[in-house]
């Protein structure tokens, strides 16, 4: 089954070109994140495709929608498409084994639709869960809770600053 991705170009041209590499060994067509990949996503989807969206960044226009226990700028994206186009959503994960090498790749319960905030919610908690079942597998370049009061140092606590 065909899977393609939407995705924002990384800012190294470098990495870059590694990076969407990377990607299309999943699947085509891969899109840019905005209003025409968006429109090209549907168009795949409706033609019997699949998607994949990397829902675990921050979001400057998304929700304040807790995420490992502190509000962070959530996408509504993937319930908004599938509220909007009857698509499901199914969260997918890929873990690591044991050897280092070999990945599972686990496909979950789909979401099922309903309230956009409570399917948003119900990703940022899959999403959470995986990171606390394998906190060591966690690699992450987004700042999910910049602007927000999360890294605050309570006043006169020097012991935690910097941790």
């Amino acid at each position: 089954m065909e899977t393609g991705a939407m995705y924002r170009e990384n800012n190294n041209p470098w990495y870059e070109k590694r990076f969407r590499h990377q990607i299309e060994q999943g699947g085509l067509p891969i899109v840019k994140k905005g209003k025409g990949g968006a429109f090209q996503m549907v168009r795949h989807v409706r033609k019997g495709g699949f998607f994949a969206m990397l829902v675990d960044q921050k979001h400057r226009f998304g929700l304040k929608v807790p995420f490992l226990g502190a509000d962070a700028m959530t996408t509504t994206a993937p319930a908004t498409f599938a509220l909007r186009y009857g698509f499901a959503i199914v969260p997918c994960f890929g873990i690591r084994r044991d050897n280092g090498f070999d990945i599972d790749i686990v496909f979950e319960d789909p979401i099922s639709p309903g309230d956009l905030i409570i399917m948003t919610q119900e990703i940022n908690d899959r999403i959470s869960k995986r990171i606390l079942d394998h906190p060591d597998q966690c690699y992450w370049l987004h700042q999910r809770w910049e602007d927000l009061h999360y890294h605050e140092i309570p006043h006169g606590d020097t012991e935690t600053a910097g941790q």
